[in-house]
Formats: structure tokens, C-alpha cells, sequence
């Protein structure tokens, strides 16, 4: 009783801390999407069909699978997409594209799929940044960047710069990264279902 208490209560905290709007999983405490698509057909030919969209919407889809078992009705992958972040300055018009990394795995049953989409990360500037570090407090996120800056030879006014440009990035990776794990569900189920 007491330890669903506290898994309770520990759930709620992350609830709280990580934002209603991102879906945590609470036994490993990672940002994770997951849904089924209702599709009529055995494992087997459901397998089939879900390779072959693999194989049609990711780019070297051999090289990103990860599991590919049909017996058992497992497969997984390793996907990307990319994310344009704004210009660190307004005077820059390029915008910043950022790699979203993800693994999308596939449970494959009779007359159904199951997905999760697990262990999201950003790739910036030589950083890898779990989505999870995201969605933190402001407080919490300075934090990190300061101790990524603390070594470093920049004066304390270029790294209050580097500090307010780094919050801005993170805020938005969140929104971005939202909005690109959303669309990924959506081309799933739209690709999926019949």
C-alpha cells in the first residue's frame, strides 16, 4: 500500500514538474508516446504491411531497423527528423536546423499495432539533450547550462548571453519537438490504419 502511495504521488510530482502536455512514462520517468491502430489481418500480414510502410517512409530503412523479428511481432527502428530552430539573433535569418532522434517500436498483434515512441533526444551544437531535460523548470535548465559553461573561458557577460540564448533553444526543443512527435504519431496512425 505504501508503495503505491508513493508511486502515486511520484507520478503526480512528474506530472507536475514535466507538464500535462507531454506524456511521461512513469516506470521509467522518459518522455513517451505510445497508441494502437485497429487494423483487421493476422500478425503475419500485418507485419508484412507495416514493413513495407517502413520501408516507404524512412529513408534507408534497412540501415534504422533495429528489430525485426516476425515471428515474435516485434520491430523497431531508429528514426530522425529534423526541427528548425529560430536565429540566435534577430539580425540572422537562417534558421537552425536540429536533429530530433528517436527509437519508434512496433508490437504487432491480431487485427492491431502497438507503438511507442522512446528515448528522444536533440542533437545541438555537440550536445545531446533528452527531451526529458526539456521540460524542466527554467531554474532547473540554467542549472545545466552553467555547468556546461562553468570550465569555460567566456566572461560572465557573454555567458549570461549564452545562458538566456541556451533557455530560449530549450523552450523551443519542447515546442518543437512537441509538435514534430505529434505529426510522427499522426503519420502513423494515418499510415497504418485503413
Amino acid at each position: 500500500m505504501q508503495r503505491s502511495i508513493f508511486t502515486l504521488f511520484l507520478f503526480t510530482c512528474l506530472s507536475y514538474v514535466y507538464g500535462q502536455d507531454v506524456p511521461i512514462n512513469p516506470e521509467f520517468e522518459k518522455v513517451e508516446y505510445s497508441g494502437v491502430v485497429e487494423r483487421t489481418g493476422t500478425q503475419e500480414e500485418l507485419y508484412e504491411e507495416l514493413k513495407a510502410w517502413v520501408v516507404q517512409t524512412f529513408k534507408s530503412a534497412e540501415e534504422v531497423i533495429l528489430t525485426d523479428d516476425k515471428q515474435a511481432g516485434k520491430l523497431s527502428l531508429r528514426g530522425q527528423s529534423l526541427i528548425s530552430l529560430d536565429p540566435d539573433s534577430p539580425q540572422d535569418t537562417v534558421l537552425i536546423d536540429v536533429p530530433v532522434h528517436f527509437n519508434l517500436l512496433f508490437d504487432i498483434k491480431e487485427n492491431s499495432y502497438q507503438y511507442r515512441i522512446t528515448d528522444i533526444y536533440f542533437e545541438h551544437e555537440g550536445l545531446v539533450i533528452p527531451m526529458e531535460e526539456t521540460l524542466l523548470t527554467s531554474t532547473q535548465q540554467e542549472r545545466i547550462i552553467r555547468d556546461r559553461l562553468f570550465d569555460s573561458s567566456y566572461s560572465e557577460e557573454i555567458k549570461v548571453d549564452m545562458v538566456r540564448e541556451e533557455l530560449d533553444r530549450y523552450r523551443q526543443f519542447k515546442s518543437k519537438g512537441r509538435s514534430t512527435l505529434k505529426g510522427i504519431e499522426w503519420l502513423i496512425t494515418e499510415g497504418l490504419s485503413e
